[in-house]
C-alpha cells in the first residue's frame, strides 16, 4: 500500500509495483474509489504521494516505465515537495508517459544519445 494525494485528500491504495521513488497503481476516480478500467494506470511519486503521470497501456509497460525512471526520480526529485517544473528531464518523461517515445531509462547511454540526436532536429 502507498499513500497518495488527490482531490479528496490522502488515501491508501494498493500498488501493483513500488520502487524507491515511483509506484504504479489504479487511478482514483472518486472518494475512496479506484478505476477498474483496463490498461489505465497512475504512476505516483511515493514520497510526495503526487501523481507523476497517467499511463494507458498494459500493466507490464506501466511497470517497465516506472522501473526505468525510478532512480532518476529518486536522485533528481527527492522529498515530500518535489519541484519538477524546472527538471531537465521533464519533457523526456512526459514523452515516454504519453508513449510518444519508447521507454528508455535516463541512466543509459541510449537515452543520452537519443537526447542529443533529438536536439539536432
Amino acid at each position: 500500500m502507498i499513500t497518495i494525494v488527490h482531490n479528496e485528500g490522502r488515501m491508501k491504495v494498493p500498488a501493483k509495483w513500488a520502487g524507491d521513488a515511483l509506484a504504479v497503481h489504479r487511478p482514483v476516480v472518486g472518494f475512496n474509489k479506484l478505476s477498474d478500467k483496463r490498461c489505465w494506470w497512475t504512476i505516483t511519486h511515493i514520497e510526495s504521494g503526487m501523481a507523476a503521470g497517467s499511463f494507458e497501456g498494459s500493466i507490464h509497460k506501466a511497470v517497465k516505465l516506472a522501473k526505468a525512471w525510478d532512480s532518476a526520480f529518486k536522485r533528481d526529485l527527492p522529498g515530500a515537495e518535489p519541484n519538477a517544473s524546472e527538471w531537465e528531464l521533464k519533457d523526456q518523461w512526459r514523452q515516454q508517459v504519453n508513449q510518444l517515445k519508447p521507454i528508455c531509462s535516463p541512466d543509459t547511454a541510449e537515452f543520452v544519445i537519443n537526447s542529443y540526436l533529438d536536439k539536432e532536429d
